[in-house]
């Protein structure tokens, strides 16, 4: 879950993007032992908010995502 593209948790379409950020997570991950992005896996959270969660870590890493995402 913690490799999940911002597009996927919004639902818009897909396209290979998807597949380099994947690979830019998987590599941070091998390279320091730590998630990028962690997410919590317990099914007592609503997927809403763990979707939510995810979001706001990309911010809070990347700085403001692009318009395209904000206003999904």
């Amino acid at each position: 879950m913690a490799l999940r593209a911002p597009e996927t948790i919004l639902g818009l379409p897909l396209d290979h993007g998807i597949d380099i950020w994947t690979f830019g997570c998987l590599v941070y991950e091998f390279l320091t032992g730590n998630a990028l992005f962690p997410v919590p896996n317990c099914s007592a959270v609503p997927q809403s908010r763990v979707d939510n969660d995810h979001l706001l870590q990309m911010h809070d890493t990347l700085g403001r995502l692009p318009e395209i995402l904000c206003k999904k």
